[in-house]
């Protein structure tokens, strides 16, 4: 058996397999003791070690209880006793917050491992805790209590790179921010909490290309520690672009993430990519037609991207809506809106779904313009083809006079001419639209090829 002294990695400034294996109570089969000589009067690291070695025994226990010792597996959750385990679990990030001030990078990762191991415990206990209350509120109210506490001191190892202000930069903890800021994405999430969300984001937009090299900039996503990974970056770029798309309707930017995202996501390897791809595709695909006015070759897609993965809920969800873009079918669109809106509602895209309805109008705009070649087009001609377009339920329902409906078409095709999608003006008196004779609508959508 070898001694490890841990103090000797404070000491030194760096970690090896060993530091990580002692962070894990998972990783218990070692020929390694753990130790901690003097070191000083620093009582923080000795309540750190006392806090890990603790947790290590109290899991160490529990196996061989069970009768399965070294062999820590997910069922093992279940018969751990919960209210001793969390605030063990807890308590060695606590105490290794404590010990990050006046250390240098190689701090960051290990305490990434005792932070991310804090997120997965969490992860494990919460189904356990809802269903030995039954599903009741006070379950969830012990797993919200759970989550904030969680999220909480993983924003103060957030903090405690975020601040660092060693100028020396090759060891500056600023370079773990992006790890923390993942994790702290994940559990605002799960809290359905905004607000966290944004707060986060406008710290890390503070400090990110500032103008000038400060101790206040954060190195970029792709040289920080989260860039040695691909999957942090995809995360990152994910949960940024969904911020920007779902919350802050900002299309636009939320494409630029989410296609860092979906280009950093390595397809063609052996690791199953496909159900992160197709979370990034059914943010991307609305906001990328709401933005840049454009749409995708789904089968395209499916062939490079999902690996032929036949009856994706891509397919189910886009087929029908890129069709009625296409065609300028609104009763096709609003059929298939209407039969989807808790899917839309689900993956946050209820309302950039709402916006791409105005350019299925346009499309029918744009379609009797160039069967009839006029410059004047009445409302009362267009009035047919909108009503025509329109759900038979909805005309059933319908009780308006043609005078309303006529001003219904009248804001609606103003809300495109001052969106730049129609050349021309209205005319309320005469009920017409007069379209410009020259390219009356600006190229907007295309279908990407290969």
């Amino acid at each position: 058996m070898e001694l490890v002294d841990i103090g000797d990695f404070f000491a030194s400034g760096y970690y090896n397999e060993h530091f990580i294996g002692f962070l894990k109570y998972n990783s218990l089969a070692s020929d390694k003791i753990f130790i901690l000589n003097d070191y000083g009067d620093d009582d923080k690291i000795g309540a750190f070690y006392k806090s890990t070695m603790t947790l290590r025994e109290f899991v160490k226990n529990a196996l061989q209880n069970k009768g399965t010792m070294n062999k820590f597996k997910r069922g093992v959750y279940s018969f751990i006793d919960l209210k001793t385990f969390f605030p063990l679990v807890h308590e060695q990030l606590k105490s290794l917050n404590r010990c990050v001030e006046g250390q240098g990078k190689w701090i960051v990762y290990p305490l990434f491992v005792v932070a991310r191991q804090l997120y997965e415990t969490c992860l494990r206990l919460d189904p356990i805790i809802m269903k030995s209350c039954g599903g009741s509120n006070n379950g969830k109210k012990i797993c919200q209590e759970m989550w904030e506490d969680c999220g909480r001191d993983i924003h103060r190892s957030f903090t405690l790179c975020l601040n660092d202000r060693n100028p020396y930069m090759p060891d500056n903890r600023k370079y773990g921010v992006y790890m923390f800021a993942n994790l702290e994405f994940q559990i605002y999430h799960r809290l359905h909490n905004k607000d966290m969300i944004g707060n986060l984001i406008k710290v890390l937009e503070s400090r990110i290309n500032v103008g000038v090299t400060t101790l206040n900039e954060l190195p970029s996503l792709e040289e920080s520690l989260a860039g040695e990974w691909r999957s942090h970056i995809v995360m990152f770029n994910y949960y940024m672009g969904q911020y920007y798309g779902c919350y802050m309707n900002e299309f636009g930017k939320a494409v630029e993430y989410l296609t860092e995202a979906l280009l950093n996501c390595p397809v063609d390897q052996e690791y199953n990519f496909d159900g992160i791809v197709e979370k990034i595709l059914m943010l991307l695909i609305p906001f990328a037609i709401c933005s840049n006015k454009v749409y995708p070759n789904l089968d395209y897609l499916e062939t490079r991207l999902l690996k032929n993965k036949k009856g994706s809920q891509l397919r189910v969800i886009f087929d029908p809506i890129i069709e009625s873009l296409r065609c300028g079918n609104l009763q096709l669109f609003d059929s298939t809106f209407q039969g989807l809106e808790l899917t839309f509602l689900s993956n946050g895209i209820y309302v950039v779904m709402s916006h791409i309805r105005p350019l299925v109008l346009l499309k029918m705009v744009k379609r009797y313009h160039a069967v009839t070649c006029e410059t004047i087009i009445p409302f009362a001609q267009l009035l047919i083809a909108y009503r025509l377009s329109k759900q038979e339920q909805e005309q059933e329902q319908e009780k308006d006079s043609l005078e309303a409906q006529m001003d219904q078409l009248e804001c609606s095709l103003a809300n495109l001419i001052v969106g730049g999608y129609i050349r021309g003006y209205l005319s309320h008196g005469n009920r017409c639209m007069v379209v410009s004779k020259k390219d009356p609508f600006p190229r907007l959508a295309r279908r990407l090829r290969k």
